[in-house]
């Protein structure tokens, strides 16, 4: 995507003054690191169909979110839109998951007690 939008859009590096680079440098590494970090931490504790459908609920908050922050009407046709979709895509994600997929098999030796936890919690 970075080399598409370098072949595309004619950045001019030089312009972009050490503010803009610091800025850069933390929102690659700070948000993008912490939610990797988040995103498998959730993978470890919860089946990955669960933790997927929680993931489809960021764009309904941030839509919800962002609206109110700036005071844009949300009306029953973008809340009907926002249901419809992370209904119709948590169906998707229900329909493929197989009694398989779960990890059934627990030896406290083999994990630490935060794992075993995270597994008890999911597996209720």
């Amino acid at each position: 995507m970075v080399f598409l939008g370098i072949i595309f859009e004619k950045p001019t590096i030089d312009a972009i003054t050490s503010t803009g680079w610091t800025v850069l440098i933390y929102m690659t590494l700070i948000p993008m690191g912490l939610c990797y970090l988040t995103w498998f931490e959730t993978l470890r504790c919860l089946p990955p169909a669960t933790a997927s459908t929680g993931m489809l609920l960021v764009p309904p908050y941030w839509l919800y979110f962002c609206g109110r922050l700036t005071w844009e009407p949300i009306g029953l046709r973008q809340a009907m839109a926002m249901t419809f979709t992370v209904g119709r895509n948590h169906a998707r994600v229900a329909a493929n998951v197989k009694p398989t997929d779960r990890v059934v098999t627990l030896k406290s030796t083999e994990r630490s007690k935060a794992d075993i936890a995270c597994y008890r919690a999911s597996h209720r």
